[in-house]
């Protein structure tokens, strides 16, 4: 956890969010108290990320994702102006682990 690049940091921000219905912020508050939640809310805050922000699920615009839908068309993820690449599953899972789009075989090496 310690060593995640910036890009896998927000993308687990969202995950914690969608998986549990609750923002980071909340969970860290309840388990560690509000002045390590405020703590580390502040440090998320100078990398641009937000530890309280709700994740619907849906792209902003500039935003980036991998796919693994059969089609795709501007604005079918979310805004018209984000960007929405199609992979296999493998690539999809292999992305999300690096951070960025990239062959399966080279995580699993």
């Amino acid at each position: 956890m310690k060593k995640l690049t910036f890009s896998q940091g927000k993308l687990l921000i969202k995950l914690v969010d969608r998986e549990c219905n609750q923002t980071s912020y909340q969970l860290v508050k309840s388990f560690m108290g509000s002045f390590k939640a405020g703590f580390y809310q502040t440090f998320a805050a100078l990398f641009g990320a937000s530890l309280k922000k709700e994740y619907m699920g849906i792209l902003a615009a500039g935003e980036r994702a991998v796919s693994t839908t059969n089609r795709n068309f501007r604005g079918r993820m979310g805004h018209v102006d984000s960007e929405v690449y199609l992979a296999s599953p493998y690539t999809a899972a292999a992305s999300a682990v690096t951070g960025y789009i990239t062959s399966p075989e080279e995580v699993m090496k």
